[in-house]
């Protein structure tokens, strides 16, 4: 089975992957850094929404 170039473009995907960090990111506010999983995904959702704005911008 092979996938269509154009399916995963890279704006498509730096657009769902700022999504994902950005909730990522909410779900680590809203539950505060109390807690090493928790800061962990506050620091990766940031990560992850940055990295998919780059991805999105090129």
């Amino acid at each position: 089975m092979t996938i269509p170039a154009t399916l995963f473009s890279t704006k498509s995907l730096g657009l769902y992957l700022q999504i994902a960090g950005a909730g990522a990111f909410l779900a680590g506010v809203a539950l505060s850094l109390q807690h090493v999983g928790i800061a962990i995904c506050f620091l990766t959702g940031a990560a992850a929404f940055f990295a998919g704005k780059k991805l999105k911008a090129s």
